[in-house]
């Protein structure tokens, strides 16, 4: 803030600095040219309902108007306004013009090989994807993250559709449904947080985030199924997802519902359960499979007296577990002896 001595010097800088006189400054408030010459000889001031317009005339905000002073900070912000404009316009026509140069050189060139459209299709979906990861959020007002998350999924599909389609393939909702799956698992809970859910769904949103993703985990195994006309759908996916959906689940309960449990007791709870977990996940997956699909797959041998080749993978895992059955543990132990401190202090 650059400070001026008085309202008439700061006035008559101003005026001066857009090149008028007395006179027109006079003309342009209908005022009379003395008016002002006493307004910048401090020998009267300008009525409260001129200030605005003087401001708007001379170029200064009101503020700086009557504190008689330069608002830097002001100028600075709208030059720093004015140059992110120019760098945004000049972004946003970077991207109009490459997209328009692309498509019109693939539209020329497509036909011109090809004599009729194909892999311009391919083309513009491409563009199209890129359009609303880079330019859409302009043209978006309200809601923005669901609006382009939802186009980007949206122009994501059409895009290995249409290579699908030039490419005779089959694979397109197998990839499909894994972009789905992908696209729930990462913004659903984001979109619970942010947007107008049901009540019942917000607070229970964990529980309802791991159903939807675990019925499209389901949903994804039995297209690959059906897509490699396997038999192992029933027999092998089913039963290892059920399986491995307790461990997030049996978090989700602890964390979130265990409410009067301590901080230090959940740790303990939840490192413990994920060392027998874990422990037991090996022979359950080991004989799923080998009971359906591959009957000469072993187990891993544990055996910590000896660490050669033959037992170092499962002596390895082993001691993963017994890690996290320890740690497990140590936070019991601690959490019992601070339940046993806070009983003697009180």
């Amino acid at each position: 803030m650059e400070n001026k001595n008085t309202f008439g010097s700061f006035l008559s800088l101003k005026r001066k600095e857009k090149n008028l006189t007395q006179k027109d400054l006079a003309d342009k408030l209908y005022v009379t040219e003395s008016a002002v010459s006493k307004w910048e000889r401090d020998k009267s001031h300008p009525d409260i309902q001129l200030i605005a317009q003087i401001s708007e005339i001379l170029g200064v905000s009101e503020h700086e108007l009557i504190t008689a002073s330069v608002d830097e900070e002001r100028i600075n912000e709208k030059k720093q306004a004015k140059k992110w404009r120019r760098v945004a316009t000049t972004y946003d026509l970077f991207f109009y013009i490459s997209y328009s140069v692309s498509l019109l050189t693939c539209f020329i060139v497509n036909l011109a090989v090809s004599g009729t459209l194909s892999w311009f299709f391919i083309v513009f979906s491409a563009l199209l994807f890129s359009f609303t990861l880079t330019n859409l959020s302009k043209f978006v007002k309200n809601c923005k993250l669901l609006i382009i998350s939802l186009s980007a999924l949206a122009t994501l599909s059409l895009l290995l559709l249409t290579c699908c389609i030039f490419l005779n393939g089959k694979w397109f909702i197998v990839v499909e449904i894994s972009i789905i799956f992908s696209f729930v698992c990462i913004f659903l809970p984001i979109y619970i947080s942010r947007y107008n859910f049901p009540q019942i769904i917000k607070k229970n949103s964990a529980v309802f985030c791991l159903i939807i993703d675990f019925l499209l985990l389901l949903a994804l195994l039995a297209i690959c199924n059906l897509y490699v006309m396997g038999n192992w759908f029933f027999t092998v996916a089913v039963p290892l997802s059920f399986y491995c959906v307790t461990l997030p689940l049996f978090f989700i309960i602890v964390l979130r519902y265990a409410i009067k449990i301590s901080k230090w007791m959940k740790t303990a709870i939840c490192l413990i359960f994920s060392s027998l977990f874990c422990a037991f996940l090996q022979p359950v997956v080991v004989n799923v499979v080998k009971n359906n699909i591959d009957e000469t797959m072993t187990n891993y041998a544990v055996n910590l007296f000896d660490w050669s080749e033959m037992y170092l993978s499962g002596n390895v895992i082993a001691v993963i577990y017994i890690s996290l059955l320890f740690i497990g543990i140590c936070f019991a132990i601690i959490d019992v002896i601070k339940y046993f401190q806070s009983k003697k202090s009180v």
